[in-house]
C-alpha cells in the first residue's frame, strides 16, 4: 500500500507543480503588461503556452496579440488575434477580437482592411451597434469623410441636445481646417516672403522670412549701386532666390502641418466628448464606454 502511495506521490505532485508555476506565470505576464513592459511580458505568455492547459490557451493569445499591438508589431498581433477567435466559442467574444482585429487595421491605415472586420459583425444589440458605430466613425474620418463620421458619432452618444451642439461645433471647426489651403500659402509668399508663414498662422516663421529675404534684398542693391549689377546677381542674387523659393516651398509645408495638426486635435477632442459621455451598454455581459478607441 505505502508503495503505491509513493508512486501516485511521484506522478501527481511534478503537475500540480507544473499547473502552479503555469498560473504563477501568466500573473507575471499579466504585472508586466499591466507596468507597460510588453517585451518582459511576451516569453512569459510565451511559456505559458509551451507548458499550459487549454484553459489558458485563450487568455494567453490576447494578451500575447495586446502586447504585440503595444508595440506596433501588428502581423504578429493579428496571427495571435486569429488564433484565439479559433480557440473561442462565445459569440459575443469572437465580435470583441474582430473590432480588436479592425483597430490594428486602423492603426496600420489599412482603412479598407478595417471595413471589412467591421462589415462582418452582426449588430443585434444597442451595445454592438453602439461600438459599430463609434469605429465606422474613426475610420470614415481619417479618410475623410466627414458628414459620415459626424453622423456615425452622433448615432453613438446619448441623445442630449448640448452634446450634439458641441459634436456639430467640433465638425465645423473641423470643416474651417479645410479652408486653409497649401498652395495658396506657398503663393501668397511669391508675392510677399513671409506673407504664407502668416497666412498658416506661424507668425514667427513670417518675420523671420521677411526680415531674411528683406536683408538680402536690400544687400543686392547696395552690391549693385556700389559695384555693378552684375557683381550683385553673381554675388547676391543667388542667396536671395534660395531664400525666397526656399521660404514659399516653406510657407506650404507649414500649411499642411498646421492642418494635420489642428485635424488631430479636433478629432481627439471628438473622442474626449463621447468618452465624457459615460454612456454604458449592457448586453450579454457587456459594459462599454463609447470612447474606448486607442
Amino acid at each position: 500500500m505505502r508503495f503505491f502511495i509513493i508512486i501516485s506521490v511521484f506522478l501527481f505532485l511534478p503537475k500540480y507543480f507544473v499547473a502552479q508555476d503555469v498560473h504563477q506565470t501568466f500573473e507575471l505576464g499579466v504585472e508586466s503588461y499591466e507596468r507597460g513592459d510588453y517585451s518582459q511580458a511576451l516569453p512569459l505568455f510565451r511559456r505559458v503556452l509551451f507548458f499550459g492547459k487549454d484553459q489558458y490557451r485563450f487568455d494567453t493569445y490576447r494578451m500575447i496579440a495586446s502586447s504585440y499591438k503595444e508595440l506596433a508589431k501588428y502581423e504578429p498581433a493579428h496571427k495571435f488575434l486569429d488564433l484565439a477567435y479559433r480557440n473561442c466559442n462565445n459569440d459575443s467574444v469572437q465580435k470583441e477580437i474582430v473590432f480588436e482585429k479592425a483597430v490594428l487595421f486602423v492603426l496600420e491605415e489599412k482603412f479598407n482592411y478595417a471595413l471589412i472586420e467591421l462589415y462582418n459583425v452582426e449588430t443585434n444589440s444597442l451595445y454592438f451597434t453602439t461600438k459599430y458605430e463609434f469605429y465606422m466613425g474613426v475610420i470614415n474620418f481619417k479618410q475623410g469623410d466627414y458628414e459620415g463620421a459626424h453622423q456615425n458619432f452622433k448615432n453613438c452618444i446619448a441623445q442630449d441636445t448640448s452634446v450634439m451642439n458641441e459634436l456639430y461645433s467640433l465638425f465645423e471647426e473641423n470643416h474651417e481646417v479645410n479652408k486653409l489651403n497649401p498652395k495658396r500659402a506657398q503663393y501668397l509668399s511669391y508675392v510677399l516672403p513671409g506673407l504664407g508663414q502668416l497666412y498658416a498662422g506661424d507668425y514667427e516663421n513670417a518675420i523671420n522670412s521677411l526680415l531674411i529675404n528683406a536683408a538680402f534684398l536690400t544687400l543686392y542693391f547696395e552690391v549693385a549701386f556700389s559695384y555693378s549689377l552684375l557683381d550683385g546677381m553673381l554675388s547676391i542674387l543667388p542667396w536671395f532666390n534660395r531664400y525666397y523659393l526656399g521660404g514659399a516651398t516653406k510657407a506650404k509645408e507649414i500649411a499642411n502641418k498646421k492642418i494635420v495638426e489642428r485635424r488631430n486635435e479636433v478629432f481627439a477632442e471628438i473622442l474626449h466628448l463621447i468618452a465624457e459621455q459615460k454612456t454604458s451598454y449592457k448586453d450579454d455581459g457587456h459594459s462599454s464606454s463609447t470612447g474606448a478607441y486607442e
